[in-house]
Formats: structure tokens, C-alpha cells, sequence
């Protein structure tokens, strides 16, 4: 039971840290819409290296990156999984009722923050350890 709470703790810091960060920090870290915008990265993804987010979370959960199955997918690449996560980003962005300051808000640094989600670094201003600043515990 420990090892499954730490494994879901640790994917949901993973999917977090990455797509979730653009509306999250437009909001102060706090958005209805974040687990949304993971959903959307996920599928994006899933869709680009033509897999389903099922067998892409299995191999995020194994250790792997993005950008390591980016880069181990025939004929594709991790820049073109970073484009294809930002385009499918900015399409939801475009979905909801913002201003235009707020969408350009949350579209600063977008690119910066995908890059960092698909090779499982940390992004800048994410909290140590993941979600809530502490590392997932039992």
C-alpha cells in the first residue's frame, strides 16, 4: 500500500510540475483547471508518439522520461512532442474565457515549462519535492 501511495504520489508531482504549471501559476498555484491542462499534456503526448496514456503512464512510472520515449519512438522526436504538448496547451487556453492579459500570462514561459515536464526536470517556482512542497509519503 506504501509503494502504490508513493507511485501515485510521484506521477501526480511528475504531471504537475510540467503542463499544470502554466494555469497554476497564473493563479497562484491554485487552479481548478490544472488537472485539465495534465489530462491535456498526457493525451497530446500519448497522441503524438501514437501510444494511449495508459502505456505512456506505465513508462513514466518505470522510471523513464518523456523525452527518453520521445526519443526511442521511431520517427519522432522530443522537440516535436514539446510542440505538439505546447500546441494542445494553447488550443485549451483558447477553449476558455480569459483576457487577454490572462492568456498571455499563462502562456509566458509555456514552452520553457513543457520543456521541462517531457525531460522530467523540475520547472522554476515549482515546490521542492512536488505537489505541496513535500516529498510523497505514506
Amino acid at each position: 500500500m506504501k509503494k502504490k501511495l508513493q507511485l501515485a504520489g510521484a506521477t501526480l508531482a511528475i504531471a504537475a510540475a510540467g503542463g499544470g504549471a502554466a494555469l497554476a501559476a497564473a493563479h497562484g498555484g491554485k487552479s481548478a483547471t490544472a488537472g485539465t491542462t495534465n489530462r491535456t499534456d498526457l493525451a497530446a503526448a500519448a497522441a503524438y508518439l501514437g501510444t494511449t496514456k495508459a502505456k505512456l503512464q506505465v513508462q513514466l512510472r518505470a522510471g523513464k522520461t518523456l523525452a527518453t520515449i520521445a526519443s526511442s519512438t521511431s520517427g519522432k522526436s522530443t522537440a516535436g512532442l514539446i510542440d505538439a504538448i505546447v500546441a494542445a496547451e494553447t488550443k485549451q487556453l483558447g477553449l476558455r474565457n480569459l483576457s487577454t492579459a490572462q492568456r498571455t500570462r499563462m502562456l509566458a514561459g509555456l514552452k520553457q515549462r513543457v520543456t521541462s515536464f517531457v525531460n522530467g526536470t523540475r520547472p522554476a517556482g515549482a515546490p521542492p519535492g512536488g505537489v505541496g512542497g513535500k516529498p510523497p509519503t505514506a
